[in-house]
């Protein structure tokens, strides 16, 4: 899930990219997942594995467990495309964020949580004018929220949602682990869902924000 906000001049840029975010649950070597790991990479870059869709500009990886040496061969199996993630010695954290080589832009600032829930890079196209200010500025910033109930995932949000949203042109994603519209994001049959942090995540987002999903899938019953 994700949301966004910014500037009208700055909509007919964003509305072209192509944002993937997907929870990979390890990738690390030491779980076996190595396999999953260049499956993955290759799935982001194969125009053969994309069925028909446009391969992404821009991934929000959650959960990769990624520590120092696992995020060395992330950046080496991704090339020339920026990457920004965090290093823990956790197994259940870790975010990071792919920046497609074809996208056209300069890292301004990139910054990782050192507890491996968010990440964030602020982002410049590049343009043929020879002026330094010129260009669209914006920023991309993925979450991996506490799976938890309570105070834990409430203050989380607190923390995040005060921050994210002041970064230029923020686009937010990645796994909250909550559900925000239980009668439209809920497609389990019981009703034992996570709803804790519902109230702050709302209360955060301004009308210049919105569920970019939502409001491109209005129809909850639609598989997308």
């Amino acid at each position: 899930g994700g949301s966004g906000g910014g500037s009208e001049d700055l909509g007919v840029e964003l509305k072209k990219l192509t944002i993937w975010t997907y929870n990979c649950r390890g990738l690390n070597d030491t779980e076996g997942n190595s396999s999953k790991r260049d499956s993955l990479m290759n799935a982001f870059k194969d125009t053969t594995s994309a069925h028909g869709h446009k391969l992404p500009d821009i991934i929000m990886l959650q959960e990769t467990h990624a520590n120092e040496e696992l995020m060395k061969k992330i950046r080496k199996a991704w090339g020339k495309g920026e990457v920004c993630g965090t290093e823990t010695s956790s197994s259940s954290k870790g975010c990071c964020i792919l920046i497609s080589p074809k996208l056209n832009v300069t890292v301004e600032m990139a910054i990782a949580d050192k507890e491996g829930r968010w990440c964030f890079m602020v982002l410049k196209t590049k343009t043929q004018s020879e002026d330094r200010d010129a260009g669209c500025t914006f920023s991309v910033f993925n979450m991996y929220a506490p799976n938890v109930t309570g105070n834990i995932k409430k203050n989380f949000f607190k923390d995040v949602l005060t921050a994210a949203p002041m970064l230029p042109n923020v686009i937010i994603g990645g796994d909250i682990n909550c559900i925000i519209n239980p009668s439209l994001d809920n497609n389990k049959k019981t009703q034992n869902y996570n709803v804790s942090g519902r109230k702050e995540w709302l209360q955060a987002l301004t009308p210049s924000h919105c569920d970019v999903y939502r409001t491109r899938h209005p129809n909850p019953k639609k598989p997308h």
